[in-house]
């Protein structure tokens, strides 16, 4: 029982340490309607890693332009 918790925790830290990576990533490769936002969201992610993640996969997202 105890080894199913400690293979939770790791996926679970494992995703928190790839996840400002992959927000980054995404920012970086996709156009904004402008480069301030492109900009401010780098920054939150870069100040704020988990939270600020949490914040652009909710909200940064539908902010990118589509083609």
């Amino acid at each position: 029982m105890e080894d199913i918790f400690v293979g939770i925790w790791f996926l679970f830290a494992l995703t928190m340490a790839f996840l400002p990576i992959m927000c980054l990533i995404h920012i970086i490769t996709h156009q904004f309607r402008n480069l301030k936002t492109k900009f401010l969201w780098i920054f939150v992610v870069v100040l704020i890693p988990y939270l600020g993640s949490i914040l652009y996969y909710l909200k940064g997202r539908n902010m990118v332009i589509n083609n």
